[in-house]
């Protein structure tokens, strides 16, 4: 052969392979001893393909953020090679400013790739990581306080995160109040009884009002819950009571016989709100005389401590079922800025609450105390609260779990004694007092534990003119309207769709980028699994919407 030739070696490897009927191959040559060296040749094995999801998740993240984007992608080490993990480097665009645009990537992550992810964008930097997220526990028991009796600190826990970091309400970092909302059976009241708690355990001063009348009656008795209020004439009274020391206090302070931190904290819960302006509507006209305004004033008090309460001390405690725009519109929403909402919430909800139409809105169903709130680094997210009996019913079921819990709640020592209201009908000065006068005329007295606990005699009236509005018969009470067959490609996230004969909750639905037509839902089952449909865009199935009417058209949804 000729030496010249670039190829030759090659073809004496391959002759002589031919020859012996053996892979052979040139380990060596020595030109000037004109020495040739062939041993065996290793074969060459195939490279193992990249497991489908490794390839899946470069496959989507060069469709959504283009072919020159760096991407990486971790996978567990068992059989399945399952993704734990996706990291982007991607080129400076200014799309990815717009929230819209960066949450149609998260979704398409989540709707196409196994298990929930959550984004974490680096827009400095032009990276994002897409992390698995951890999975929650569904039950959570309250951990005792700390401490006992420090009415100096003012952050009190009441969940955890899904990293299981603490999630509080700060009365002076994330603001003097704070609204709880959630529909009968998700654990608003749970949430909102583990706040108290926290509360009384730190010797602060607890009133309450409970127009349901019996969701509280547990806490009386309860060591520094002076006042539960169930009748409407008390409930009136005691919000006048509140914004009275409320006015007082900033007259010390005026005088300059007192300032801010010599206050001792006061909380006032205000349970089902709604109900609460339902009752009192139709309480007032009944009351209401010539010349009296037309509103009740006890609206005007609670918006006044709202404005503020902060300074003197006096904290609102708000729970609510929806998040009403005729309720907690305006300025009042804004003076709420520490927030909690047990369950989904439908995208007008959501805009409400958090200034986003999809936060929130794809929470389990059959997860009691799972909630959207604001967690440790400042944005809302998911949640687990704390699961806190109700005193009264811990008792009557004798649950030693729930017993067990309360009894490391319970603050060893009583610094403020309970309260009765006394309804003055008679004055000193012998003429007659309306209704009206004599809830204002209301004086606090204070009584044992042992009456705190008694039952007392209810005293009822018809209200009238109470309704605030009602539901067309198209609705139902369970936030979701009656069901509808839709096309796949009209499931939207926060719809409920039948998947097996069971309820679920969507999650994200796109087009699949890979092929057209191909739509993909991603859905959380009650038992809090994230799973995946992929249908045809046509192909229908049964839906139920949100029910949107629960959100009066603001201005805020404008941003949507």
């Amino acid at each position: 052969m000729d030496e010249e030739s670039i190829d030759w070696r090659g073809a004496v490897a391959d002759k002589v392979s031919q020859r012996t009927g053996m892979d052979y191959a040139i380990t060596g040559y020595d030109s000037r001893a004109c020495l040739l060296e062939l041993g065996f040749a290793k074969p060459v094995e195939d490279p193992d393909p990249d497991p489908v999801f490794k390839t899946k998740g470069h496959n989507l993240a060069k469709q959504s953020f283009g072919d020159s984007a760096a991407v990486s992608v971790d996978l567990t080490d068992d059989d399945e090679h399952l993704p734990t993990k996706l990291v982007v480097d991607y080129d400076t665009d200014r799309k990815w400013a717009k929230a819209s645009v960066r949450r149609d990537v998260e979704m398409t992550v989540n709707a196409l790739l196994p298990g929930r992810w959550r984004p974490d964008w680096n827009l400095t930097d032009d990276t994002v990581q897409f992390e698995l997220r951890p999975t929650m526990p569904q039950a959570i028991p309250h951990p005792r306080p700390s401490t006992f009796g420090d009415v100096t600190d003012t952050v009190l826990p009441y969940a955890e995160d899904e990293d299981g970091r603490v999630v509080t309400w700060d009365l002076k970092a994330a603001g003097p109040h704070m609204i709880v909302v959630g529909r009968t059976g998700t654990g608003k009241t749970v949430l909102i009884i583990g706040i108290l708690a926290e509360a009384a355990a730190r010797g602060w001063k607890i009133w309450i009002s409970d127009p349901k009348r019996v969701e509280f009656l547990g806490l009386r008795g309860w060591p520094n819950v002076q006042i539960v209020a169930t009748q409407v004439a008390e409930q009136v009274a005691m919000i006048y009571k509140a914004w009275e020391l409320m006015e007082y206090r900033y007259s010390l302070i005026e005088a300059g016989e007192a300032d801010e931190d010599d206050f001792e904290p006061l909380i006032v819960c205000l349970d089902e709100y709604r109900d609460f302006v339902a009752m009192v509507t139709g309480w007032y006209q009944s009351v209401k005389e010539k010349g009296m305004p037309t509103k009740c004033p006890v609206f005007e008090w609670i918006g006044s401590i709202a404005r503020k309460g902060r300074t003197a001390r006096i904290h609102l405690l708000m729970g609510t079922q929806r998040p009403d725009a005729d309720f907690l519109g305006g300025e009042m929403r804004d003076n709420f800025p520490a927030r909690a909402a047990l369950g989904s919430l439908s995208p007008q909800g959501a805009q409400m609450m958090w200034n986003s139409p999809s936060t929130g809105i794809a929470l389990p169903k059959g997860v009691k105390g799972r909630a959207t709130a604001v967690t440790a680094d400042g944005t809302p997210g998911e949640v687990q609260v704390y699961w806190t009996p109700d005193p009264r019913r811990a008792t009557k079921s004798g649950s030693a779990a729930d017993l067990e819990i309360l009894e490391s709640l319970t603050p060893p020592n009583t610094v403020h004694p309970p309260l009765r209201i006394d309804i003055i009908e008679e004055p000193f000065d012998g003429e007659d007092y309306s209704e009206w006068q004599e809830v204002l005329a209301a004086e606090l007295t204070e009584i044992s534990v042992e009456e705190a606990k008694k039952p007392r005699p209810v005293v009822t009236r018809t209200i009238t003119n109470a309704v605030i509005d009602e539901k067309p018969d198209t609705q139902t009470d369970d936030g979701y309207m009656p069901t509808e067959d839709l096309r796949a490609g009209e499931v939207e996230p926060g719809d409920l769709v039948q998947v097996d004969g069971q309820w679920v909750t969507v999650e994200g639905a796109i087009e699949d980028p890979g092929e057209e037509g191909l739509w993909c839902i991603d859905y959380r089952t009650d038992e809090d699994e994230s799973e995946m449909l992929a249908l045809n865009e046509t192909e229908m199935l049964p839906v139920r919407k949100p029910d949107n009417s629960e959100i009066e058209a603001t201005g805020l949804l404008d941003e949507n």
